[in-house]
């Protein structure tokens, strides 16, 4: 590993100049294969994050990295209050360098003095991540998306979820549908849920803005020590879209009480993170967001919920391909524990306070 390592980093540094301190693989993440590298430079120690870009996510890795330096360019040229992630060019000025197996790896400093989180800790936690994101988006308001080009086709198309989620359940196998027959009962008896948010789409009716598209609470480091946070990271999902997304997977992720796969109906839902969030997302968007955008908040909350519900189900029904799993109804447990959470949010309706 250190042999390998050693010949990426000769093509980003000169060989001469440098001596491999440390190499220590990062699991937290689910897509690249994420190294974290201690250098010794001019006496000095420096650390970097190296990456595999996994190209069965993303078949075109020079998309993301394009994406990332226009994006992080114009929030430097704005000075945007938060540390961005840097992407480190090679001897060659490339932004990808490429191996002898043609995989294509890339270069990050590593930000210091911070934490990550895979669950939220609590409500005060929950509005530092959303005030961020928040300050992100408004920072990029004059940005052109139309720039940006979208890394996975169709990620944020819902009509095109709600087909692939019926072709699944058309070609799924009955015994698949009978173990999962409540779940299929509820996903098909709330089908017209995402149906406003679809026309909306199809109508340009939503403003198209960059998207981070993936705001979970470990894309988010926090200061070690103060718990604000500093730096949005895992920018390879940027993309031109909705800004709902964007608020309605963060309602999605961080007030959920239970773990991803947990498909225990009780005491999903956390109101008090729920209202720490908007209040965080609006904090530097109040002024920005248009009406149709502030009148579908609550709404596109419950549309997210239900889609992912939908994916995992769907994923469920084709035999696990494309989310991870560690036993074989692991994507099942996931659409139950969103399903869950929408029946709470259903139920108490309250998301429409905002």
């Amino acid at each position: 590993m250190e042999l390998k390592v050693k010949s990426l980093l000769n093509l980003f540094f000169n060989e001469l100049d440098f001596e491999l301190v440390s190499t220590q693989i990062l699991k937290d993440g689910l897509i690249h294969q994420t190294l974290l590298i201690e250098i010794e430079r001019n006496t000095k120690k420096e650390k970097y994050i190296l990456q595999k870009i996994n190209q069965s996510v993303f078949p075109d890795p020079t998309i993301i990295t394009k994406n990332m330096e226009l994006v992080t360019a114009h929030l430097k040229m704005r000075l945007y209050p938060f540390s961005v992630v840097e992407i480190v060019k090679s001897k060659a000025g490339k932004s990808l360098v490429i191996d002898p197996q043609q995989n294509q790896w890339r270069l990050t400093i590593y930000i210091d003095e911070t934490e990550c989180f895979t669950k939220i800790k609590s409500a005060s936690h929950a509005y530092e991540a959303a005030k961020i994101f928040s300050v992100f988006h408004a920072y990029l308001i004059d940005f052109d998306a139309n720039k940006l080009t979208s890394p996975i086709k169709d990620f944020i198309n819902f009509e095109n979820r709600m087909i692939e989620f019926e072709t699944a359940v058309e070609n799924a196998s009955e015994e698949l549908k009978i173990n999962a027959s409540t779940e299929l009962a509820f996903l098909v008896e709330n089908k017209n849920l995402p149906k406003k948010f679809i026309e909306h789409q199809k109508k340009n009716k939503f403003p198209k803005r960059v998207i981070h598209a993936d705001p979970k609470i470990s894309n988010v480091l926090f200061h070690r020590n103060s718990n604000l946070a500093k730096c949005i990271i895992d920018l390879d999902t940027l993309m031109p879209g909705s800004i709902l997304y964007d608020y309605g997977d963060m309602v999605r992720s961080y007030t959920n009480n239970r773990e991803e796969d947990d498909p225990n109906p009780e005491n999903v839902f956390n109101f008090e993170n729920y209202k720490a969030i908007t209040e965080g997302f609006l904090s530097a968007l109040q002024e920005y967001l248009t009406p149709i955008e502030k009148d579908n908040l609550a709404y596109s909350a419950k549309v997210v919920v239900y889609i992912q519900a939908i994916r995992f189900f769907t994923d469920y029904l084709n035999g696990n391909k494309y989310y991870a799993t560690t036993f074989p109804s692991q994507n099942l447990c996931r659409a139950k524990n969103q399903i869950n959470l929408l029946k709470e949010i259903l139920e108490l309706d309250c998301l429409d306070w905002v």
